[in-house]
């Protein structure tokens, strides 16, 4: 029987994820420079043992062993190469197998955008071969205060013998997720600030803050969630910090490291995605009945239907925080409650004029309502009125609704999208009697990413697992639409 496979390439926070009916990668990576500027990036990958085939050795121990393979291309021209082997850990038996193959490689590379190619072959079982392809960036400026890619950290401890893990005067076990359940309640992060005495004599004296930033509400900081460091300045400036996650609500979030002068000028700031997951931490309601809102503009509304509508349109500027409370809303009747709520959602987002901020979206909120809602969903419930909201009207809109052998889409190009540049969302009309349209794909962090979009869009192609098939579909127009949708 041919073996099946799955790809899936996931671009979440710069990482890919790769799947096989047996073996399970999980690739990420970071960019580096060093004392001279000599930018690198580190590659990161972590194999359960389990999932790869252990195959009895003389020794009567089980073992597993992959091969990887790391091509960089710019173009046609391969910039950098890597091919290597894994071993496992040596087993009595092959049902108490926990164990996680963890390999990091160190590459240089200029600065620039590439096309990494990655093959992760399962060397005792030949049908296991996946492939998968994402783009790398490394962007550190040699004459300027720049930064390192914000890593997170499973664990450190003190360095006894220099290796491959040692940064510093530790050794760094990588943490291969950007998603942290309620039992991983410590986010550690590593940094490396660079070319400071460009700017500034060398020892002057900065300050290095660290703080939790709500990704929904662009530059609010989470309050207990922050700290501060005393450095000098130097050519590299390593940063390690950690933050308590305890209280943190579920939700999107940025882990932020700020520089600022000793008169406190910032100097530069550079951030990382990550989501929180803490079901036990839950929407203070009782808050909503103690707070006086009097003569606000949350009277601009009034009756509790009409009331309910508008806090439910805020759901895509939402916190999952926030949302604890907006998805329980029909249960709520008391007026003053909800006129709270209003007030409080958007004295959080702009505390000098949350009248203004609140009536141009009301107003965008109208908007889509016309443009998006139908019979079945309101405007800003359906997935192009929520991208609208959530992000702002799309700077280019490339849209195909007569192709014949394509589901109706459209592709929406953003040139510069909260702090992420030249985004795009790949919507499809899934339901032709609708005439709604679904997100199926998207470069955006936080996004949904999926890399058969492609053959979702196509009616009456199969999907296919067949790798062959997969990899001969790339470089068709809608690869072309989606990369320039002019």
């Amino acid at each position: 029987m041919k073996r099946k496979h799955i790809l899936l390439l996931s671009l979440l926070t710069l990482s890919v994820s790769l799947n096989a009916q047996d073996l399970v990668v999980h690739f990420n990576y970071s960019s580096f420079a060093t004392n001279e500027n000599d930018t690198y990036i580190e590659t990161y990958l972590s194999v359960p043992q389990a999932t790869l085939k252990n195959v009895k050795k003389d020794n009567g121990m089980y073992n597993a062993e992959m091969s990887v393979t790391m091509i960089f291309k710019q173009g046609d021209s391969i910039a950098q190469y890597s091919k290597y082997s894994i071993v496992g850990q040596e087993n009595a038996d092959t049902a108490t197998i926990d164990d996680n193959l963890i390999d990091l490689q160190r590459l240089f590379l200029d600065n620039g955008e590439y096309m990494m190619e990655l093959t992760v072959r399962d060397k005792n079982d030949t049908a296991n071969v996946l492939k998968g392809n994402t783009k790398i960036v490394v962007n550190i400026p040699k004459d300027q205060p720049s930064a390192s890619t914000v890593c997170f950290i499973d664990s450190y401890t003190k360095t006894v013998e220099r290796n491959m893990l040692t940064r510093g005067s530790y050794d760094m076990i990588p943490y291969f997720s950007t998603f942290f359940p309620d039992n991983k309640n410590m986010l550690t992060f590593y940094c490396e600030l660079y070319n400071l005495t460009s700017l500034l004599p060398e020892d002057s004296r900065i300050a290095v803050m660290t703080h939790i930033e709500y990704f929904e509400i662009n530059g609010s900081y989470v309050n207990g969630c922050s700290s501060l460091q005393r450095r000098t300045t130097k050519n590299v400036i390593p940063v390690l910090a950690s933050v308590d996650l305890t209280n943190l609500p579920s939700g999107n979030y940025y882990a932020v490291i700020q520089v600022k002068d000793e008169y406190g000028k910032e100097i530069f700031s550079t951030k990382r995605f990550f989501q929180r997951s803490n079901p036990n931490i839950v929407f203070d309601e009782e808050y909503l009945t103690r707070l006086n809102v009097p003569n606000t503009f949350s009277y601009q509304y009034s009756g509790i239907d009409t009331l309910k509508y508008v806090i439910k349109s805020f759901t895509p500027k939402a916190t999952d925080y926030e949302k604890y409370f907006i998805n329980r809303v029909d249960g709520e009747n008391d007026e003053n409650v909800l006129r709270s709520f209003i007030y409080m959602f958007w004295s959080d987002r702009n505390m000098i004029e949350p009248q203004k901020d609140f009536n141009n979206y009301m107003a965008l909120v109208k908007k889509v309502e016309n443009s998006y809602g139908n019979a079945i969903r309101r405007g800003y419930d359906t997935d192009r009125g929520r991208v609208y909201l959530q992000y702002g009207p799309p700077d280019h809109i490339m849209e195909n609704k007569l192709a014949s052998d394509t589901s109706p889409y459209e592709i929406w190009q953003y040139y510069q999208c909260g702090s992420q540049r030249n985004r795009r969302f790949v919507f499809a009309s899934l339901d032709a009697a609708l005439k709604d349209y679904d997100l199926i794909h998207s470069d955006m962090i936080g996004e949904v990413n999926n890399p058969k979009w492609q053959y979702d869009l196509h009616n009456n192609a199969p999907i296919t697992n067949d790798n062959t098939s997969y990899d001969s579909s790339w470089g068709n127009d809608l690869d072309t639409y989606f990369n320039d949708p002019f």
